[in-house]
């Protein structure tokens, strides 16, 4: 029995020996690349854009929309950290002796569980024909309650606890 352990905790040490900044700068350029083919083939396309396009007041737009180039690995390093950190306190209190740095690895290699639904809804509103409306695009999240309901009959304030009910959050 002692044989089996200590070879499982090899096993852990090994899975998580590798250099985070990698796994890192993957997980952002995933969420980039995600981010440049939804502007670039679904909100193109949203009739909305296209008119301020043609009326040239789409400038603030395009600017707020190109900062999540760069806030994207702010954001990724800031969710990182408050939720490894709140991971570690609760290891602490409970009395299990885990690094910061093996929780924060932890908790970003399970960060990529959230890619998939941004593939989904990217795939979803590419293959199917028709023109999206934007707040469709807002409010489809794949696998998720609210996505079993017609979000306009569902009060607003309901729309972010029912779309962060979903399967991606159970597997986090």
């Amino acid at each position: 029995m002692t044989k089996f352990t200590h070879n499982s905790s090899r096993l852990f040490e090994n899975w998580f020996n590798f250099h985070s900044s990698h796994i890192f700068a993957l997980i952002s350029l995933l969420y980039i690349c995600i981010l440049f083919l939804n502007r670039a083939f679904i909100l193109a396309d949203i009739a909305v854009f296209e008119l301020l396009k043609e009326r040239n007041q789409l400038s603030l737009f395009n600017f707020l929309y190109s900062s999540q180039y760069f806030i994207t690995p702010i954001w990724l390093v800031w969710k990182f950290s408050v939720t490894a950190l709140i991971l570690w306190m609760g290891c602490f209190m409970f009395g299990y002796k885990v690094t910061y740095q093996a929780l924060w690895k932890w908790v970003m290699c399970c960060e990529i569980i959230f890619i998939i639904p941004e593939l989904i809804k990217f795939l979803w509103f590419f293959l199917t024909p028709g023109d999206p409306n934007y707040n469709d695009i807002l409010a489809f999240y794949p696998l998720s309650l609210l996505s079993w309901f017609n979000y306009e009959h569902i009060p607003e304030q309901l729309h972010y606890p029912l779309k962060s009910m979903n399967v991606f959050e159970l597997g986090y």
